[in-house]
Formats: structure tokens, C-alpha cells, sequence
């Protein structure tokens, strides 16, 4: 079910905004493996090709309002300018491939350790941001 919403969003944002959506990765409980059907959102972080324009979100909010109510599509946009917060902790890359992988539908295998540092991850860009943006 996952898999059939990203693929209907990709199509729908493509057919309407060729070219702007450069990637996307599922993040949340889908990709941790916890998503539950009829209780779970689908959340994703989008990487764009160029800032939005008005007319962009406009078609985006269009996009959007046509996807089904359940689950719930919910993605984060990430510009160019800001698409480098994807690069900010690269000693967790490998694990970030490995569960790509594994969503995929490829065999992996995962440790305490691998749980632990997805954790600290995640700390890590918190982090990251309140340095940049906190109080």
C-alpha cells in the first residue's frame, strides 16, 4: 500500500509539475517498519529541483487534495538551498542505504546497534537544527 501511494504521488506531481520532484524518501513508521493500515500516515521528505513558485504550490496543494484520504500522504519539501540537511550526518549513510534497501523489498538484516544509531540519527539532526534555529 505504501509502495502504490508514493507511486500514485510521483505520477500525479510528475504529470502536473514535470521535472520538480528530484526524489523522495519515506521516512516515519513505514520506513522503520512500524507503519499500522488504518491507523499509520505515510510520511515522506521530498527533494525539488528549484524553490517553489506560487503557481507550483498551487498545483502541489491540487496534487495533494486528489490523493485518497486513507492513508494520509504527507510529505516535508526540501529546495535545493535546503536539500543539504539530507547530507548532514553522513556516518549514518550505510544503515540509510540498508533501510532503503530493505523497503525495497531487499533482505537485511538489523541489529541493536543499527536501532541505536537510527536513534542518534535522528538526534543528530535535531540537534543540528537547534543550533541553527533555536532559541
Amino acid at each position: 500500500m505504501i509502495e502504490e501511494l508514493t507511486r500514485r504521488y510521483l505520477h500525479e506531481v510528475d504529470r502536473a509539475l514535470p521535472g520538480y520532484v528530484r526524489a523522495l524518501y519515506v521516512v516515519g513508521s513505514a520506513a522503520l517498519g512500524a507503519w499500522q493500515p488504518g491507523a499509520s500516515d505515510v510520511d515522506t521528505v521530498i527533494l525539488t529541483s528549484r524553490p517553489p513558485t506560487r503557481d507550483d504550490l498551487a498545483q502541489l496543494a491540487r496534487t495533494h487534495a486528489g490523493m485518497p484520504r486513507s492513508p494520509h500522504f504527507d510529505g516535508v519539501y526540501l529546495e535545493p538551498a535546503l536539500a543539504r540537511f539530507a547530507g548532514l550526518v553522513p556516518e549514518y549513510a550505510d544503515l540509510a542505504r540498508r533501510a532503503v534497501g530493505w523497503r525495497a523489498g531487499g533482505r537485511q538484516r538489523f541489529t541493536a546497534t543499527d536501532l541505536i544509531a537510527a536513534a542518534r540519527s535522528v538526534n543528530a539532526v535535531a540537534d543540528d537544527a537547534w543550533r541553527r534555529f533555536g532559541d
